[in-house]
């Protein structure tokens, strides 16, 4: 790098530059652009990260659009960092796992099918089913859905 070049020089303009001039257009824009991000996801390719990357991009360039939000974005722009980095065989730190003692917590996923699973019993009941009937019931549902117990030895 030359002394009269700046740091930032060798990126290429940003030919894709839109204009917003109401926070409508820009509400537009970013719903735009996270249907096409989703449409990537779910074409699944590189296990979908290309989809998250973009919906991670579609946000950035919606929230530069208001002032004051550079100090909002770093987070995101490092996790994009982060994603780009593993297919280059990279694992960068925020995306590497730490170290707990004895078992993982569930996955957000995995908490929500029980809580959505609890909450259900709970309303079987309220209608009069006995509480055993009611967990026999969402158990079956679950089981069909293909969620699996948590516990090793239940039966699924």
């Amino acid at each position: 790098m030359s002394k009269e070049e700046k740091p930032g020089d060798d990126v290429p303009p940003d030919n894709h530059r839109v204009e917003i001039k109401s926070t409508e257009e820009a509400l537009v824009f970013l719903f735009e652009g996270l249907r096409e991000a989703y449409r990537l996801f779910e074409e699944g390719k590189d296990a979908a990260r290309l989809g998250v990357i973009e919906a991670l991009n579609v946000v950035i360039k919606f929230l530069s659009f208001f002032d004051g939000t550079i100090d909002h974005r770093q987070p995101l722009v490092s996790l994009i960092n982060a994603l780009a980095s593993l297919e280059e065989g990279n694992v960068l730190p925020l995306l590497k796992p730490h170290p707990r003692p004895g078992r993982r917590p569930a996955s957000p996923a995995r908490e929500s099918d029980k809580a959505l699973a609890a909450g259900t019993v709970h309303r079987l009941c309220e209608t009069g089913l006995d509480i055993k009937e009611a967990c026999e019931k969402v158990a079956k549902v679950c089981r069909e859905a293909g969620i699996k117990p948590g516990r090793k030895g239940a039966k699924g």
